[in-house]
């Protein structure tokens, strides 16, 4: 019908013009395939799809001729582009008196440092994975969770300081915490190391994932470990729930996907939190929806529409009653098994594209979990964190920590022990990966 311009045999009035967009149909690299993540279909050997970027079928060959190859960005105007971003925020933000005290050759300074670091960035996943790994929609998120942080070191005097710690965190939010692979990790560390204080790019992040983490309410007795996964993947819900900025986790089961989410929920009661820092954030209700080879576009649009009508109408009580702490509620739509909902013949993911780049007065706070790798298309439009295999160091404070959380005592006399029962296990996944 689009070549001949016509709907079930009857021509089509010819002010209407067909336009559409499409994602390339391009097959994975090796790079991208050694994640580590668990598969889907894997017994499906067959399915091309299983080996794409994007979860795409190929255009019929009678469409080919109107196909116009928008191609990417050449890195020269993709540097333009973050600078001019990036000035565009800090002019934003001086208006905003956030910049208050600081000379113009720290501003120039400060916004030569952004766009090198955004760069390095941008450069490494791409030379990592994949020339679709990154898009410029981080440059937006980038925006967001800087002025963010800004407000957040409101303890510190230094102006400069300040930024350069927002930078911090927002760069390890943004690009750090999706790499893979630990290698990956400390391999862009190392190239950020010379533009952080004490040439250390972790330091920072590290200190504020533990001091927000430890605040947060888990459950004792439980054998919960709050080990490096967990707390990245509380620090990352948290600062995204915040932000309203839609979130998507990637990761084996048993990585403290939806274990992070559980505490999460327990510790944003409003005025009931257990802690002083979370009693004016408010209280968090999710809405539910569970990925699965049935789901529909129809049945996920749905919950956010729930989750859209519920907050307004918390607004709108808020206006109200604007002393009233107790009205503050965080609406959030969680989904999970993503990857499950991936694999449906409805093809349900495609209105999660338009739902999550709403902007943020028009939409309500997202997490997506996975223990699936998803297309690139769903990945670039939310912040991405990828929790990477555990290694030897991973296992034995997971250990530790089990123990410490049932029993301190058991913890420190059977030391020893659980190192070696880590030790064990990590051999036996080896031997079974082999």
């Amino acid at each position: 019908p689009i070549c001949r311009h016509t709907y079930l045999g009857k021509k089509i009035n010819d002010n209407f013009v067909f336009f559409g967009a499409c994602n390339p149909y391009r097959v994975l690299n090796k790079k991208m395939r050694e994640s580590g993540l668990v598969y889907y279909n894997m017994k499906e050997t067959s399915n091309k799809l299983n080996n794409l970027v994007y979860t795409v079928n190929p255009l019929p060959h009678a469409l080919l001729n109107f196909v116009f190859d928008f191609a990417s960005l050449q890195p020269e105007d993709e540097k333009k582009y973050i600078s001019n971003t990036i000035e565009s925020i800090l002019s934003r933000i001086k208006k905003e008196g956030m910049l208050n005290n600081l000379n113009e050759n720290d501003k120039i300074k400060l916004h030569k440092e952004i766009v090198e670091n955004i760069s390095i960035c941008h450069d490494f996943i791409r030379e990592k994975y994949d020339k679709s790994s990154v898009s410029m929609r981080e440059i937006r998120r980038f925006g967001i969770f800087f002025e963010y942080f800004i407000k957040y070191f409101k303890h510190i005097e230094d102006i400069y300081k300040k930024l350069k710690a927002s930078l911090n965190l927002t760069i390890y939010l943004c690009y750090y915490l999706r790499l893979n692979d630990k290698e990956y990790r400390k391999e862009l560390a190392s190239n950020l190391n010379k533009y952080y204080h004490s040439r250390n790019f972790l330091k920072t992040p590290e200190n504020e994932i533990k001091r927000i983490t430890k605040e947060m309410f888990i459950e004792k007795g439980k054998g919960i470990a709050l080990n490096r996964a967990l707390r990245e993947n509380l620090f990352t819900c948290y600062i995204c729930i915040e932000n309203t900025v839609p979130l998507i986790i990637i990761g084996k089961p048993g990585t403290g996907k939806s274990l992070s989410f559980q505490i999460l929920y327990n510790t944003l009661k409003g005025e009931y939190s257990e802690s002083e820092m979370f009693k004016d954030k408010g209280k968090l209700y999710r809405y539910y929806y569970q990925g699965s080879e049935t789901s529909t576009a129809e049945g996920i649009e749905q919950v956010f529409e729930k989750a859209l009508k519920a907050q307004q109408k918390n607004k709108e009580n808020s206006g109200k009653n604007k002393n009233k702490k107790e009205n503050k509620i965080i609406t959030l739509v969680f989904f999970d098994e993503m990857g499950l909902a991936e694999r449906s013949s409805n093809n349900p993911l495609k209105v999660i594209h338009y739902l999550l780049e709403k902007d943020r007065e028009d939409s309500v706070p997202f997490l997506g979990i996975s223990n699936w790798r998803l297309d690139a298309a769903k990945i670039n439009r939310a912040l991405s964190l990828t929790i990477t295999d555990y290694d030897i160091e991973d296992l034995e404070d997971t250990a530790l920590s089990i123990a410490e959380s049932l029993n301190v005592q058991l913890s420190n006399k059977y030391k020893d022990f659980f190192e070696t029962l880590a030790k064990t296990y990590n051999e036996y996944i080896i031997f079974n990966q082999n």
